[in-house]
């Protein structure tokens, strides 16, 4: 410790000046501490390196592993028991869910074409049956028309057969007679 270094003070007041030593702490606590770090790291180095120190970590280690494996075991059998998933059920469903999303896609992937195909031609039947119809409503209106047109034959026929009918009467009188 150094003690060179340090501080005076005087007293101003009445009387001889009296001069006394006030140390410097900041100093005596590093130069301290640097020493103390010395002393410490030397024994923790001949501590780590002797074989007990080796024997009690592995048994440290190995306590700890058999506790954490136990605690694992319970932990297991503790969330068979409730309601709460566990890892391999998560696992599991995780699996499904994949499983499922990859369906999904395959569905997509074939479905959607043969979809719009289904759709096409379905769009193309309604047309083509837009088209029969308007055929149909046209041929209705022929049929009408010739429907009137047989019937005016009908009626000038019977009344063509109705005029000749009284004439071929007397013609078929007067022959008889």
């Amino acid at each position: 410790m150094t003690q060179n270094k340090g501080k005076t003070a005087s007293n101003n007041e009445s009387g001889p000046q009296e001069k006394f030593f006030v140390p410097d702490y900041s100093e005596l606590w590093k130069e301290w501490y640097f020493r103390m770090e010395d002393i410490w790291s030397e024994t923790f180095q001949e501590l780590l390196s002797t074989k007990t120190f080796v024997n009690l970590m592995n048994s440290t280690l190995e306590q700890y592993l058999f506790n954490e494996k136990l605690n694992r075991q319970n932990m297991e059998r503790f969330l068979e028991t409730s309601p709460f998933p566990t890892k391999n059920d998560v696992a599991r469903v995780a699996e499904l869910a994949v499983s499922l999303e990859e369906k999904i896609d395959n569905l997509e992937f074939n479905a959607i074409p043969a979809l719009e195909s289904m759709a096409d031609s379905l769009l193309k039947l309604v047309d083509s049956h837009e088209n029969i119809k308007k055929e149909l409503d046209a041929l209705k209106k022929e049929n009408q028309a010739l429907n009137k047109k047989i019937t005016s034959l009908n009626k000038q026929l019977s009344a063509a057969k109705g005029k000749s009918s009284p004439k071929a009467k007397q013609e078929n009188n007067s022959e008889e007679e």
